[in-house]
């Protein structure tokens, strides 16, 4: 159903200027997360050794989550997925990521989802067990109901609403 989204991580194909990019935004990220971020999303983003002056290389992100969160592991596509496809990999515990950067010259005002987004946003929850196992659960409902428009819909709204959103409660705020 989904190989044909597949693409792998050319680690040496990228450029200088990815690395600038990534460089940037993650240390102005950084910023903001280190008064906004959850506990959750610092402390897993320190395990999986994200930071600032390396590219993730998804080889090392996976065995990472290996020691983690066993079964659950992110996968490189081409670009963005329709919903069905996207639960599809998430109720097989694929997490899908793009493998490319945005250039630098639109490292502001990007509306694609790119490794940036993908990594920083999302991918350090992927130590929360918790957390996949809702996610899990979405993907699973989507699958289960042999991708029933109105129940894709419905957990397509729950997801972008809570997960792409940021959605978090802690400490009870």
């Amino acid at each position: 159903m989904v190989s044909q989204f597949y693409t792998v991580q050319r680690y040496a194909a990228y450029t200088q200027e990815n690395l600038l990019t990534w460089s940037k935004l993650f240390k102005n990220l950084e910023e903001v997360h280190s008064t906004l971020a959850c506990t959750t999303y610092l402390r897993n983003k320190k395990k999986l050794g994200l930071h600032a002056e390396v590219i993730p290389d998804f080889a090392e992100i996976n065995r990472t989550l290996s020691q983690y969160n066993d079964g659950w592991e992110v996968v490189a596509v081409d670009g963005i997925l329709e919903s069905d496809t996207f639960l599809y990999l998430i109720s097989e515990k694929k997490f899908p990521v793009t493998p490319w950067i945005r250039p630098l010259a639109n490292a502001y005002s990007y509306d694609d989802a790119d490794m940036l987004h993908d990594m920083l946003g999302h991918v350090p929850f992927l130590l929360d067990r918790r957390f996949t196992s809702f996610i899990h659960q979405l993907g699973r409902m989507v699958v289960d109901s042999d991708f029933n428009e109105e129940v894709t819909e419905m957990v397509n709204r729950v997801y972008w609403r809570t997960i792409e959103a940021g959605l978090v409660l802690e400490d009870g705020v």
